[in-house]
């Protein structure tokens, strides 16, 4: 039997104040270390006896430390401790149990509890609310899927909103429970065992993650998952929801979901293409469904003009590493070089004109360099809108050569003092 931890328990000077929830898995607790709450991780699978345990935590752990150290930690709760500790006062070796200390999300729900709310009350979200979460799930798992990490239980359940009233969306969305993730690439994960398999909540998996299949989740799996996800945030709801195991598992294998309604509309009219790709993800083989990067430019509302030519030959050239490209921005005749994460704001950008009076006059938006490329942070808590492309950005977005930025109002197509991107 497992034993759980009580109010005042102390791990790793981690001082517990309250138990959260419980699983067959884990048990979860709000947690104290000096003035920092905590969330705290019991976990009891697997368990120390097992034979896979210690290739487990290597094989979290790596996976953790690439998520922290990339792009993705953007979308994520922050990983702070990972540590094994046994009970007092005798600390017995059979007593040790593995913990993980997470970043504690104060005042979050979960977006199945939102999605809860908004099915009961239309009015509890809005439509642009809705899809932004859509938007921003589907650049999270993109981000991961570059990692080659396989998201493989995602659920509403794993997606919280934690209240920001000064951005757009009044929520940020962030992912969260990552223990039986695994890459895509190399090796079975450890629990890939004859008596462990893959775990997954079976009303958001996919076909292959059934019993009739047992296959190993890839990244078109997640795709998957987003679809039923994206159909109860932007549809009439996931299909396979109320259906027990069995019935579940025959509707997915055949295809049996209906095509998609939108409860609004596209800013661009976009509608039928967002209904399609959508479909597309509960296509029960996974080379049928699109990948998370086609799902996230279907809702962006990006294609390339019709009178962009694409090149049916190879171009050879020796561009510089994204670590290495400096960052120009452009308006009219004028010009300003960054080599660095920069923090712009109405005095750095006023030599552009008199519209850089609505930007932020301390801060409007980062622009910041990574070993990947450059990155656009929005503050927030900025009067207008950062803008990227015409659109409002709310989480850390890539920058691409010749984007756009500005400020603004979205909804009312009003772009202030654009200035063109050119990376090089």
């Amino acid at each position: 039997m497992s034993v759980g931890l009580t109010i005042g328990d102390v791990r790793n000077d981690y001082v517990v104040e309250e138990e959260v929830y419980r699983s067959n898995a884990a048990f979860s607790y709000r947690a104290r270390h000096g003035n920092r709450p905590i969330f705290l991780k019991q976990r009891f699978s697997p368990k120390p006896d097992a034979d896979w345990y210690y290739d487990y935590i290597y094989y979290h752990e790596n996976l953790m430390e690439c998520i922290a150290d990339s792009p993705a930690k953007d979308f994520t709760y922050e990983f702070i401790d990972f540590f094994e500790a046994t009970r007092p006062p005798h600390h017995r070796e059979s007593s040790k149990i593995y913990y993980q200390a997470f970043e504690w999300i104060e005042g979050s729900m979960d977006l199945a509890k939102k999605i809860e709310e908004f099915r009961a009350d239309p009015k509890a979200c809005t439509w642009n609310q809705r899809l932004n979460w859509a938007k921003v799930i589907m650049a999270g798992v993109k981000q991961l899927h570059a990692l080659n990490i396989v998201l493989s239980d995602l659920k509403p359940e794993n997606l919280l909103l934690k209240p920001e009233p000064r951005i757009k969306t009044k929520f940020r969305l962030i992912f969260i429970d990552f223990d039986w993730c695994l890459f895509a690439n190399g090796h079975p994960p450890p629990w890939d065992t004859d008596d462990e398999g893959y775990f997954t909540t079976y009303n958001w998996s996919s076909p292959e993650q059934s019993r009739h299949r047992s296959e190993r989740p890839t990244k078109k799996s997640d795709v998957f998952t987003c679809g039923l996800i994206l159909y109860d945030l932007l549809c009439q709801g996931n299909p396979y929801r109320d259906m027990d195991e069995a019935e579940w598992e025959h509707a997915v294998l055949n295809f049996s979901a209906p095509y998609p309604e939108l409860e609004g509309s596209m800013r661009m009219g976009n509608d039928s293409s967002v209904r399609e790709v959508l479909h597309r993800c509960l296509q029960p083989e996974p080379n049928e469904r699109p990948g998370a990067d086609e799902v996230h430019q279907v809702l962006l509302e990006k294609s390339l003009p019709q009178n962009v030519s694409v090149a049916t030959s190879p171009i050879i050239t020796s561009p510089p590493s994204p670590s290495q490209a400096a960052l120009t921005l452009t308006h009219d005749e004028r010009c300003l070089s960054l080599n660095i994460s920069t923090k712009l704001s109405a005095f750095l950008v006023r030599q552009f004109g008199e519209d850089s009076q609505y930007w932020d006059e301390d801060w409007q938006m980062t622009t910041e360099k990574r070993k990947d490329g450059w990155y656009l942070l929005p503050n927030g808590s900025a009067t207008n809108e950062t803008v990227l492309n015409g659109m409002a950005v709310t989480s850390p977005t890539r920058l691409c050569d010749g984007d756009v930025i500005g400020v603004g109002r979205e909804s009312k197509g009003i772009v202030k003092l654009p200035l063109k991107v050119h990376i090089s």
